[in-house]
């Protein structure tokens, strides 16, 4: 068997990753599960099975993963019940179908090949009209596609502070939009500099922003500004009165004028309003 599947980092949020033969049975689903439409023989019968799905059956099941046919069978109701895959028995076989087979698996540019296919005709030569009539059709549903792969994006967790995640998410999306795109493992390295930059969630929240702000690749420390410093020492300085500024004012001179001794003694009343002024 060739080929590869995709699977979703969230599989390590989910209850079957810590049941060994339940997660063994499902990833065992992934693997056997059509790519693409066709039909299969199961003994004489042939079946048509959609991409997503395979025939299947408990004693086939219970040979390759070497697991009972009695816990099989409950184990498959298990992955049921929890909406990942869907059954369909009879007394011969079972087809299984693995819920949003074609959300997880499939690429944009695979389902542009596919509806290219769809308008082509028996001599592989498409009109100029059939493509645009295509692409009327097609468009609708690529841009659903997209939306929903921009909503498990933005799920992605980098850090466990909600606030923190939400901001990093927002550089993520900014640095999406920019050429080359930066690769996952990329985000992981940044993710390691902003831990080693800080352990403070408010300041790795600023030094994100600050990057989103200026436009920048990478995530740098904060620096101190001087400017806001000497403002902020200013205003502190104004209410700190001046050095022997009270004590300059004790040793003012009552009377700031020169007098007489005799202008005293003669006229009292007289002096004071005098050099009182």
């Amino acid at each position: 068997m060739d080929g590869w599947v995709k699977l979703h980092r969230k599989i390590l949020e989910n209850p079957i990753f810590k049941n060994a033969e339940l997660f063994q049975l499902f990833i065992y689903c992934l693997l056997n599960a059509n790519h693409k439409d066709g039909k299969a023989f199961y003994g004489s019968q042939e079946i048509d099975v959609k991409k997503g799905q395979f025939i299947t059956g408990r004693f086939t099941l219970s040979k390759d993963l070497n697991q009972n046919e009695s816990g099989l069978y409950k184990r498959l109701k298990r992955l049921e019940s929890l909406t990942m895959i869907g059954l369909k028995s009879n007394n011969k076989n079972t087809i299984v179908t693995i819920t949003n087979w074609e959300f997880y698996q499939s690429d944009l540019c695979d389902f542009n090949k596919e509806v290219t296919a769809l308008g082509q005709q028996s001599n592989n030569k498409v009109t100029t009209k059939e493509q645009q009539s295509n692409n009327k059709v097609t468009q609708p549903r690529m841009k659903e596609c997209k939306n929903e792969r921009m909503k498990e994006e933005n799920k992605m967790v980098f850090f466990e502070n909600e606030l923190v995640n939400g901001a990093f998410l927002k550089f993520v999306d900014m640095r999406k939009k920019e050429k080359p795109q930066p690769t996952e493992h990329a985000f992981n390295l940044l993710v390691d500099e902003l831990n080693r930059l800080t352990d403070d969630n408010d300041i790795k929240i600023k030094i994100i922003n600050k990057s989103i702000m200026c436009s920048w690749k990478g995530l740098f420390a904060l620096k101190e500004s001087n400017s806001w410093q000497a403002k902020e020492q200013k205003e502190a300085s104004e209410w700190i009165p001046k050095e022997n500024s009270l004590a300059a004012e004790e040793v003012k001179p009552i009377v700031s004028k020169p007098f007489k001794k005799d202008e005293l003694n003669k006229d009292p009343e007289g002096f004071w309003r005098k050099y009182d002024k």
